[in-house]
């Protein structure tokens, strides 16, 4: 199974965590979309990103209970695609440490975890990265018409969608 995942963070700092998981299957089921409970204090900068806020997050369960959810679907993925692993796999796996989550943090560890953003490149013919919504604009996808840009479970439709439009063998 093929999932896409995105995150919305705290920060990007050593002691900043995951405040929200979209999960979205290759067949566009949505798997997980939760807020979560802060680890620590959401910064300025991270805050005009993704808007998530305090009175939000009031109520979100801890990562321990979004954790359980998480190994389930890393158990059962063959691949995690995101648009851009790096950043996201990085704040998964500080979360999961910070929250005291061994088991979470060596599932990410062991998950093959795929870029939709090369191919996405490579078909536009671009020669340097190309962001999320401008790859869906140009390729044509179908943008979300629920949620917003910057909010894990929006960006992770939106990279299945761009994935689905690149890996089509081209027409003609």
């Amino acid at each position: 199974m093929d999932v896409f995942l995105d995150t919305e963070t705290t920060g990007s700092g050593p002691q900043d965590a995951v405040i929200e998981v979209g999960v979205v299957a290759a067949q566009g089921e949505v798997l997980i979309h939760t807020l979560v409970a802060p680890l620590a204090p959401v910064t300025r900068g991270a805050r005009r990103v993704h808007g998530i806020t305090d009175e939000e997050l009031a109520d979100a369960p801890p990562f321990a209970t979004v954790a359980d959810r998480l190994d389930a679907v890393f158990g059962d993925a063959d691949r995690v695609w995101t648009f851009g692993p790096t950043y996201d796999r990085r704040m998964l796996l500080q979360t999961a440490t910070l929250a005291d989550r061994p088991t979470t943090r060596r599932r990410i560890q062991e998950g093959t975890w795929k870029d939709v953003q090369p191919r996405a490149t490579h078909v536009l013919g671009d020669t340097e990265r190309v962001a999320l919504t401008d790859a869906a604009r140009r390729l044509g996808v179908a943008i979300p018409t629920e949620g917003h840009h910057h909010r894990a479970l929006y960006d992770a439709k939106l990279a299945r969608r761009v994935w689905t439009s690149v890996r089509r063998p081209a027409s003609g």
